[in-house]
């Protein structure tokens, strides 16, 4: 584990992440937000991008990338295998789709979701830049799939918090601690699809097509809800990863 690398990253996620989004909480105080004043959503954008922008600043410090381009081309690879595609985006729609079913949720309307896709894209999977190409993969070295994933999602739970104190979105929040939930599930999810195919891109869009989908539904709004898709969606992944890997050594061995 590069603890440099690692710290620099985390350091300066939060600093970007406290500078644009502790920003706009202090504006907030004094009624510039976002529907009165647009160019609030441009802090907001920043902050929720923090994760990459710092991915880029210290892999270049330490060395890890000669420059932009060779960090885009690492963050961007959309040369995967087909069938990884599947691997990494069905189960992530099935997973929704089922909670709007169960739910009986039925908006947004289909032909606005390419629309919602876009948005979610910069506004959330972007985030995945940042933690796929630096925090998992080093975290992963000293701690394994399962602790770096637990570990991850308290990381990506505080980095998340101040979202609840800015006006005109903390009130659109679910509850603070269902949210906790949903980190520990998706950071196993997007972990796992990350650790199995070594896509930062699949996460990417795993977790863009994730908030696009998502919708305080069933799974969302009680405990026993979001206890059981935790721990199905956790169990799952790392059992995935187990066998995947397993698998992997024996045809490298064979």
């Amino acid at each position: 584990m590069n603890v440099k690398l690692t710290m620099q990253f985390l350091i300066w996620t939060f600093l970007i992440m406290l500078a644009t989004w502790g920003t706009t909480i202090v504006l907030g105080q004094f009624g510039i937000v976002e529907s009165t004043h647009p160019w609030v959503l441009i802090l907001q954008l920043v902050g929720g991008l923090s994760p990459a922008i710092a991915s880029y600043i210290a892999m270049k410090k330490n060395k890890k990338t000669t420059g932009f381009k060779q960090w885009f081309k690492l963050v961007f690879n959309a040369k995967i295998r087909f069938t990884y595609y599947l691997l990494a985006l069905v189960p992530v729609a099935v997973f929704h789709i089922l909670n709007r079913v169960i739910s009986g949720a039925v908006e947004p309307p289909l032909h606005i979701l390419p629309l919602i896709f876009v948005i979610c894209f910069f506004m959330g999977g972007l985030e995945e830049a940042g933690w796929r190409s630096v925090l998992q993969p080093e975290l992963e070295k000293k701690f394994g799939f399962v602790v770096t994933s637990l570990v991850f999602s308290i990381i990506w739970f505080i980095w998340h918090l101040p979202l609840y104190f800015i006006p005109e979105i903390s009130e659109s929040r679910i509850d603070m601690w269902f949210f906790l939930f949903v980190c520990i599930m998706t950071s196993f999810l997007f972990g796992a699809i990350r650790r199995i195919t070594g896509s930062i891109f699949l996460a990417i869009l795993a977790h863009t097509l994730s908030n696009t989908l998502a919708v305080d539904g069933i799974f969302l709004n009680n405990w026993t809800g979001i206890i059981i898709s935790t721990i199905v969606l956790s169990v799952g992944s790392a059992a995935a990863v187990y066998f995947f890997e397993k698998k992997h050594k024996k045809n490298k061995s064979g």
